[in-house]
């Protein structure tokens, strides 16, 4: 139904549009309070207004206009659930059918509007594209009834007891639709009980109502949920009643009864995989692409979940990826191309790190090994407990120096601030291989070049070892100075000098030796949480803290360079 969503990037007096075409699924993914649960309200709103709507972040949306698509997906003609919410056969006229919207929570209980298919394609006849158009034509008046938004909430109240209906009349709720289709139901059935061994059942034996119940086992060949009997009753009665399941299956079990029965086009899913652990979140994933797949319906939903989006790729439904980023008034959305992250993913390395968790963080920040991710990540937490708006941060580690570039600079092409943090005796090579991701521009290379080369052969000069605590410290001011301007310049573009030289080379005052691994085990027992403890390393202004903060500060700054 929608073709295309154009988001604005940067700030309102200076925006800059981004398009994002629309097909199957769109994962919206990004850290807390970048937006995601507001651009689907902000969509529904736009959809269902009848006036023109300016919202944060939209600046346009196209939808389809391609009359066989709606030819396709209402069709009376096939044994669909589209086929049971239309008027009977005694109201058609030939190519004349009218369309009955379904009752959810959003509209309230005594909410039923008809919609004639007929007319809907001889307005989008006259669709000449973009909102302007969309609000012209009234075609809110249709689509408010084609689109659904469903949160936790309303997923939980589509699993209440419903009305029951005249049998030959059209179903209004999901629950009668259901039950007017048994095929549907029965697809119903095979996705929710191949995730949780439960067969969920309608139990219409108390002649008024409609409600769920869940079989542990298969539902007996002689039963039909149609038929009321004692027979039927005593099976119903042995089933496990709604609040006797668990939220996870109640939540699951509501988003796939509404994609069957709900008749939407489009369909906008807040957190999808709420109540799921990861496996069945992924599941989800690819069971809701499987039924979107057969309905040509859309899917959007705002998540945290690195399982789901990864089960909608699985699936090989087109599935597009949206990371949004807000600070300080700042929109920052990016598509991120789903073949080029599986593919990135693909890595053992990046796979065994967790990186796909980086798409739900502020940014994140990469090592050069295990033991520099424990402390520097211990120093974040440590600062992140002051509350001075610190932004989440994702700690990971590569295999070494060598292969930082190799992950950091995926993660910015995804929209991610990804820092990384070297060893200053980086600077011999690795350090020129960082320039490309880290989009520093080619004009500024020779010069940083430069300072490095003039850095190395200076401390050789002088028999200093580079990875000599404070080395820097003993060299000439003006040598100093370029060292500073060549850390600070780096710094600029999210790539962090250790300027002490290297991990074990901070907190000289606390007097720890040994080895990296010995020195990172006691800096983090002295970390603790305890003042009280001897020897405790208490948050400070300098060192450490210090090159910490300044890292997040770049993550933070929506104006930051390298992305």
């Amino acid at each position: 139904m929608l073709r295309s969503l154009t988001l604005r990037c940067g700030t309102r007096e200076d925006p800059q549009p981004v398009k994002i075409d629309i097909a199957g699924i769109v994962c919206v993914v990004g850290p807390n309070n970048s937006g995601k649960s507001f651009l689907l309200k902000q969509l529904e709103h736009s959809l269902r207004v009848m006036g023109e709507y300016k919202p944060e972040f939209i600046v346009d949306f196209d939808i389809v206009s391609n009359l066989q698509y709606y030819n396709e997906v209402i069709d009376p003609n096939t044994e669909t659930v589209m086929a049971a919410r239309l008027a009977d056969a005694r109201s058609h006229t030939e190519n004349v059918h009218t369309l009955h919207a379904l009752e959810l929570p959003e509209f309230g209980k005594n909410m039923a509007v008809n919609i004639n298919k007929a007319s809907l394609l001889e307005t989008l006849k006259q669709y000449r594209g973009g909102a302007n158009s969309y609000y012209e034509l009234g075609l809110s008046g249709f689509f408010t009834f084609l689109t659904s938004r469903l949160d936790g909430r309303s997923r939980f109240q589509l699993m209440s007891p419903s009305q029951s209906s005249d049998y030959r009349s059209n179903p209004k709720t999901i629950l009668q639709v259901l039950f007017k289709c048994p095929g549907e139901m029965n697809s119903v059935r095979r996705y929710v009980s191949d995730a949780f061994g439960l067969y969920p059942v309608i139990d219409a034996q108390g002649m008024e109502t409609l409600q769920w119940r869940f079989s542990r086992r298969e539902l007996p060949s002689w039963f039909s949920e149609s038929k009321i009997g004692v027979k039927s009753i005593s099976f119903l009665d042995k089933c496990l009643a709604s609040h006797e399941v668990s939220d996870g299956v109640l939540a699951y079990t509501g988003l796939v009864a509404a994609l069957h029965a709900g008749g939407f086009l489009l369909t906008l899913v807040d957190e999808p995989e709420a109540f799921l652990h990861p496996p069945l979140a992924r599941k989800l994933g690819r069971d809701l692409a499987k039924i979107l797949e057969a309905k040509k319906g859309t899917l959007i939903a705002a998540t945290h979940s690195p399982d789901f989006v990864f089960g909608c790729i699985d699936s090989g439904y087109p599935t597009t990826i949206l990371r949004m980023d807000y600070r300080d008034g700042k929109c920052s959305p990016k598509v991120v191309d789903p073949n080029v992250l599986k593919k990135f993913l693909a890595h053992p390395l990046f796979r065994s790190i967790g990186v796909a968790s980086s798409l739900f963080y502020d940014g994140v920040v990469i090592t050069e090994a295990d033991n520099d991710r424990a402390v520097y990540s211990e120093i974040y937490r440590k600062i992140a407990l002051q509350g001075d708006r610190t932004p989440e941060v994702l700690f990971l580690n590569a295999q070494n120096k060598n292969t930082l570039h190799e992950i950091f600079g995926p993660l910015r092409e995804f929209g991610i601030p990804a820092a990384a943090i070297a060893d200053i005796d980086a600077l011999k090579d690795e350090l020129t291989r960082m320039f490309e991701p880290a989009r520093i521009p080619k004009a500024m290379r020779p010069g940083l070049n430069h300072l490095k080369t003039h850095l190395i052969d200076t401390l050789k000069k002088a028999n200093l070892d580079l990875k000599k605590p404070n080395v820097v410290s003993q060299l000439t001011l003006e040598d100093q100075e370029n060292a500073e301007k060549l850390f600070q310049d780096l710094n600029k573009y999210g790539i962090f000098v250790v300027p002490v030289g290297e991990l074990e080379c901070w907190l000289k005052d606390m007097e720890i030796s040994g080895d990296k691994t010995r020195w990172a085990k006691e800096v983090l027992q002295r970390l603790g949480d305890d003042a009280n403890d001897p020897g405790y390393i208490a948050i400070g202004d300098g060192d450490i803290w210090k090159f910490v903060k300044s890292i997040t500060a770049w993550i933070a700054d929506p104006n930051r360079k390298g992305m």
